[in-house]
């Protein structure tokens, strides 16, 4: 067994490395051509129609002659209709690497077990890609969650979550693809307020409940900030089982992790019978202002 663990390395990936990566790939992203509109994302309650008279036809009016015209009446004019409601997507956290204070670890037990202990800072790196955004956090070089953010009104919604792993050299991703009704973050939640959706990949079907806790203060580099308490709970079923309970601390405005703790359980069948993994880990973020 000795011989196996040895063969199980992982290597930090420090807010050094992150900010390094995100600078080579803001350095080499090629800006999108300007869009006709540089309107927010919106909802429009109600939309005026125009409707064309069948019939009418361009051209110069008749001539009347004004000894015979009848008698002008005065129409009052229609009051203008009232603007449309506009529901805009909420912005997303600037872009850069937010470090965060970590404790936890991720094991699992075949081949005799192994554990990675999480380094004691870790980073979340936000960048503008695809729909809206991406979030990744990334404690090893080999070890990291992305969440892709879909901008939309009202709400930033979870198009996908990847997960990579590794243990005794061989890495493993997996992506699981979610509904509509993947709200990752929701501008005006009330506490009490509910979501449900699904995230699913071949093999394995992920039931998912966010419930709003309420409004509470998370302090972040000595400063207290306000913070929307949420408790996200998912079952996996399938080929692959599990659950998950992950109790978060966001930015009222932004959707920004201010606090995050996080506890994971899921199996699924290997070469040498059920493989089991663990992974339980708290984040707090350092301060507001990311590096770049």
């Amino acid at each position: 067994m000795l011989g196996l663990h040895s063969r199980d390395r992982t290597e930090v990936f420090s807010a050094d490395d992150a900010v390094a990566g995100f600078r080579a790939s803001t350095a080499t992203t090629v800006p999108a051509s300007t869009p006709a509109s540089t309107s927010p994302t919106t909802v429009e309650s109600g939309v005026p129609v125009t409707v064309a008279l069948e019939g009418a036809a361009p051209g110069p009016a008749p001539a009347v002659d004004p000894a015979s015209a009848p008698p002008t009446t005065e129409v009052a004019a229609a009051p203008a209709p009232t603007p449309a409601a506009e529901v805009s997507a909420p912005p997303f956290p600037a872009e850069g690497v937010y470090v965060y204070d970590t404790t936890g670890f991720e094991e699992v037990d075949a081949l005799g077990g192994a554990r990675h202990d999480y380094p004691a800072q870790t980073s979340i790196v936000h960048r503008r890609e695809g729909c809206g955004a991406t979030e990744t956090w990334q404690p090893f070089r080999d070890r990291r969650d992305v969440r892709q953010l879909c901008a939309e009104p009202g709400r930033h919604r979870m198009a996908y979550f990847d997960a990579t792993r590794s243990f005794f050299g061989q890495t493993d991703t997996r992506r699981l693809e979610c509904d509509e009704g993947a709200s990752a973050f929701v501008a005006d939640a009330r506490p009490g307020d509910v979501f449900e959706f699904r995230c699913v990949q071949e093999g394995a079907d992920a039931a998912n409940r966010v419930e709003i806790l309420g409004v509470e203060t998370v302090v972040v580099g000595g400063q207290p900030v306000e913070a929307v308490h949420s408790r996200a709970t998912s079952q996996v079923t399938g080929g692959a089982s599990g659950s998950s309970e992950i109790e978060s601390w966001v930015h009222p405005e932004t959707g920004l992790t201010l606090k995050r703790i996080s506890v994971l359980d899921g199996s699924e069948p290997g070469p040498g019978g059920k493989v089991s993994y663990h992974e339980e880990y708290t984040l707090v973020l350092r301060s507001l202002e990311p590096r770049r």
